[in-house]
């Protein structure tokens, strides 16, 4: 007969700050713990062997992107590329610090036949590669990409609805040497998605290696001094460790060098786990690294975090948990049981079944599914008595080591059977899976790519084993790591994180993550927070859990829009779809963005949109990872103009399908710097997604400042400059003499330029100026190119050891230019071009001086500690400043300053095309003011050619007998003509 045994265990309960690997290693386990130890926090994923002082320097290749503006690495391979495939619709992201193009799509290149046939699709895709190696992998040759995969998907959606199929063909990047070993080059890969038989994306995460020429080194260090080298790299700073993993055969490790320059070496890697961290924290915290060591000299080149651990949540944020929320009765499913003394398990539905009518059964927490282990002890079992057609509940509420157990095994099973209707033939769903329970440790739990791991209660946290969501979350990053594509996704920490939260959120249908992780009810981490939506670059802090919040919230805005559109079943099976099949592709969180709008669509042509893209854009522009892009032709120097001052822009990433991007209205907004008060909106003509707008003639000497500002019939607007902290772009009219210009083309310290700490700071690399080429990231926010040439003048570019791109804390350092003689000029201007990126004015000043007098600083929002506006160009931006009123002897010096206090640094100041400009008053008009040098009516003026046909022109001047002029109607129009005549005349007069 047949007896059911159901458990009784937790329900969901929900955990949002659970870590994931970097994208970088693809050879090495990937590890992704919920909280961090003393010892790891600050420390980058990826962190150079080279560090200084106990500081870490992060070596990954960062992953940001410019939207349809190739870098001048690429730009004329990009050029030939869109001659080749056509320009209508193309849209492209450019990684800022390879130059590659992250993913291009538009109306989709012809591919026949290569839905039909893997292979047809792979040699139109090595077509591409090889007319197009150039922009996709520069330095490159076709012949070192191998296919690696040839996806074929046509999973339904979870309420059973078809989708169209897409094939998608990854290579994987080698390296080719001098003597003709072939190594892989390390996360090298280019990807092409095919739909509807056309090429429908291209994606290029491929190294760069123009100029590269490695060798294998023979013999090279021994297998066995790289071990002990590698494990002496752990063990200085994390104490006693382990060499877990054989030494890997040689291959390209391509990493940014402590002077942020990309660098090449031949390396392997081992990985090496530590026995106990370094850490004043509670128990031993787990240590798990991919150690790269140089092959030639065996020294150590960088090492990856595989587990993250980035500090404990003291938060004041609650989750669900046995604190929180009902238990229920749940079935165990395939639970290991004995009865009667012979193994035997339950069934699916939780069934036990035994021939007589009672059977002695042994239960043990964990099963054929989810295998659990005790690190605390040994393995959970109770005994009991079961009749014919009994249930019996092992309740463990009260037991905690017990209880974790029980619930990691049945929401270990929950996560992957729910997993299962948005990934039906993800083979990893189809596997066992450990659970580690117990481990002596608090606030804590990790997946190591595959299983899984939960921690302790204590210090006020909840055993992680006990809570649902801490299970999903966990479960979500081993889904990530199986489901990627080779050569087409990468696995990145802070996209996992994101990821992570909404699987378990959508599990639950609770965006509220981690309720009762401390023993509360609020949330650890919100989905759907109020009043505070996470947007990309500007909430970015680079760690993984704040990082991932972003794309966690755009998800979850995904999910609620679709089941306002679809109805609440297919809407969530859609929305799981799209989250799924993004992960598979993506590299990071921007490229979500296209991933998910590719895996909607269902014509391969992405120019027309698809059929839910105005719902994925809505989602995607709530937090800044829309590919919105505005091109337009800013002004700066501009002569005096009869017909008016004219302002362009095209809005691209738009769809005119879409309700809330059909445009209401655009404004050109102008004003006289001298005169805030004063100014116009003009309405802009739109013609499609392209708006012009002219702004009035003006007198010379006039500094126009100006913005455009766009409604769309949504909720979203758009405004230009994109800058919080300056809305207002500027341009000054009229002609000027330059009295100092420099392009920065040359090394400034040649003209007498000079740079310091000023206070009598000596604090290490704080006097960062740096004169060079540019190497901004998406955290420092500074340029990638020059505004002309190739070099400019600032913080930080990138070129000192041990920094990254940002100005440090707690410093006043600056740039100071040559004296510049401005004598004879009634005024004197600053006009150059500028790139800034400085924290809110009420924490760092970004300040210009003139002779040491403060003529520009930045914006501070007056809002105390709660300030929150940053300066944060994001182009090129013309400034003039008046540097008259600070003339000492008629000169001047400029001086650039930044001065930060200790906490947040951004990328300070950058400069180009920096010139000093005089201007001189208009020459006197000897008939101006009443003639003759009077004024009032004690004299009139008369042209002298009116009165005698005087060419010479000049002016006489004329006094009736009472001192008053006597002009009648005559006299008025002899001053008429005067007036006309001498405008017509002006520029004689010197």
């Amino acid at each position: 007969m047949l007896h059911r045994n159901s458990f009784q265990a937790i329900t969901r309960s929900v955990l949002g700050g659970l870590c994931a690997l970097a994208a970088f290693g693809v050879g090495a386990d990937r590890a992704m713990a919920l909280q961090p130890s003393a010892a790891t926090i600050g420390r980058p994923e990826l962190e150079l062997a080279a560090a200084v002082s106990g500081k870490s320097t992060d070596a990954s290749i960062p992953a940001t992107i410019v939207w349809d503006k190739p870098p001048s690495s690429t730009a004329a391979a990009y050029r030939v590329f869109v001659a080749d495939v056509g320009a209508a619709g193309l849209r492209a992201s450019f990684n800022r610090t390879t130059g590659v193009p992250s993913r291009i799509f538009g109306r989709g290149i012809p591919a026949a036949g290569s839905m039909a046939d893997g292979g047809v699709a792979e040699k139109q895709a090595r077509a591409l590669l090889e007319r197009h190696i150039a922009l996709l992998a520069p330095g490159a040759s076709a012949a070192d990409f191998d296919v690696i995969s040839n996806d074929y998907d046509a999973t339904p959606r979870g309420d059973g609805l078809a989708v169209t199929p897409t094939r998608t063909v990854g290579f994987r990047q080698h390296y080719v040497t001098a003597s003709g070993k072939r190594l892989e080059v390390r996360g090298g890969q280019v990807s092409f998605r095919f739909k509807n038989d056309v090429i429908q994306m291209i994606g290029s995460e491929a190294i760069p290696m123009i100029g590269v020429s490695l060798e294998v080194p023979a013999p090279g260090a021994a297998t066995g001094d790289i071990a002990h080298a590698a494990l002496t790299f752990v063990e200085g700073d994390f104490g006693s460790s382990t060499v877990t993993s054989p030494v890997s055969e040689p291959f390209v490790f391509a990493f940014v060098d402590s002077n942020g320059k990309l660098s090449h070496s031949v390396a392997r890697s081992v990985v090496v786990e530590t026995a106990g961290v370094k850490s004043p924290g509670p128990g031993k915290a787990i240590g798990r690294f991919e150690v790269f060591v140089d092959a030639r000299s065996g020294a150590p080149i960088a090492r990856k975090q595989l587990l993250h651990f980035d500090g404990n949540l003291a938060l004041h944020v609650t989750t669900r948990s046995p604190t929180f929320g009902p238990r229920a009765d749940l079935p165990a499913v395939k639970a290991d049981l004995t009865v009667d003394g012979n193994g035997a398990g339950t069934d699916v539905n939780g069934v036990i079944a035994f021939a007589a009518p009672q059977a002695d059964v042994i239960a043990f927490a964990g099963g054929a599914d989810v295998f659990v282990t005790n690190a605390a002890g040994a393995k959970a079992q109770t005994s009991f008595q079961l009749l014919s057609g009994q249930t019996f509940v092992w309740d463990a509420s009260t037991d905690e080591l017990v209880d974790a157990q029980l619930d990691s095994f049945v929401h270990g099973r929950e996560v992957r059977e729910y997993a299962k209707s948005f990934a039906p033939t993800l083979s990893f769903l189809d596997s066992a899976v450990s659970a580690s329970v117990n481990i002596s440790d608090v606030c804590n739990a990790f997946s190591d790519g595959t299983n899984l791991n939960f921690y302790k209660s204590g210090m006020g946290c909840e055993n992680t084993g006990r809570i649902a969501d801490v299970i999903y979350h966990e479960y979500g990053h081993s889904i990530h790591n199986h489901a990627i594509i080779p050569g087409v996704g990468v696995f990145e920490g802070a996209l996992s994180e994101g990821i992570a939260d909404y699987l378990a959120g959508t599990i639950t249908g609770d965006h509220g993550m981690g309720r009762g992780f401390f023993f509360t009810n609020e949330p650890l981490r919100d989905l759907d927070p109020m009043g505070k939506e996470n947007r990309w670059p500007d909430d970015l802090v680079g760690e993984v859990h704040e990082d991932g919040k972003i794309i966690g919230q755009t998800l979850w805005d995904l999910r609620t829009a679709l089941i306002a559109k679809l109805g609440n079943g297919p809407g969530i099976a859609h929305a799981d779809h799209l989250f799924y099949e993004g992960i598979r592709r993506a590299t990071d969180i921007p490229s979500m963005y296209p991933e998910v709008i590719a895996a909607d669509d269902d014509d391969g042509n992405l120019e027309n949109g698809t059929p839910n893209i105005c719902e994925i854009n809505a989602a995607f522009a709530l937090h800044g990872l829309r590919a919105y892009s505005a091109d337009g032709s800013p002004l700066s120097l501009e002569p005096v103009k009869q017909d008016g001052y004219t302002i362009t822009a095209e809005l691209k990433g738009l769809y005119a399908q879409c309700p809330g991007d059909a445009l209401t209205s655009a404004k050109l907004k102008w004003r006289d710097q001298a005169q805030p008060a004063g100014g116009q909106d003009l309405p802009m003509t739109v013609n499609g997604f392209q708006l012009s707008g002219v702004i009035p003639p003006q007198v010379a000497g006039t500094v126009i400042q100006y913005s455009i500002g766009v409604d769309f019939s949504g909720t979203t607007s758009l405004l230009l400059p994109d800058n919080a902290a300056d809305r207002w772009y500027q341009f000054y009219v009229g002609d000027v003499t330059p009295l100092y210009c420099t392009d920065f083309e040359t090394d400034p310290a040649a003209q007498g330029w000079t740079h310091g700490l000023s206070m009598g700071m000596k604090k290490d690399g704080a006097d960062d100026w740096e004169w060079g080429k540019p190497k901004g990231t998406s955290t420092n926010g500074d340029p990638t190119e020059a505004f002309s040439g190739k070099k400019v003048y600032g913080n930080d570019l990138g070129d000192l050891a041990n920094h990254n791109g940002e100005y440090q804390p707690d410093i006043v350092n600056y740039a100071l230019s040559p004296v510049v003689d401005a004598t004879g000029y009634d005024t004197v201007r600053l006009q150059y071009r500028r790139w800034l990126n400085v924290e809110d004015g009420h924490f760092d000043h970004a300040t210009i001086y003139a002779n040491d007098k403060t003529a520009w600083t930045n914006f501070d929002s007056d809002m105390g500690d709660a300030s929150r506006t940053d300066h944060t160009d994001r182009e090129w931006r013309f400034q003039d400043v008046d540097l008259t009123p600070y003339l000492v002897d008629g000169k001047v010096q400029v001086k650039f300053e930044i001065n930060s206090d200790p906490g947040k640094e951004l990328g300070g100041w950058t400069l180009d095309d920096f010139c000093v400009v005089g201007v001189k008053k208009a020459p006197i008009d000897p008939c101006a003011n009443g003639g003759c040098g009077g004024a009032g009516g004690a004299s009139i003026t008369i042209p002298r050619e009116t009165i005698n046909g005087d060419p010479s022109g000049g002016c006489d001047c004329a006094l009736d007998d009472h001192g008053d002029a006597d002009l009648g109607s005559y006299g008025v129009t002899l001053v008429a003509l005067g007036v006309i005549a001498l405008g017509a005349r002006r520029k004689r007069w010197s």
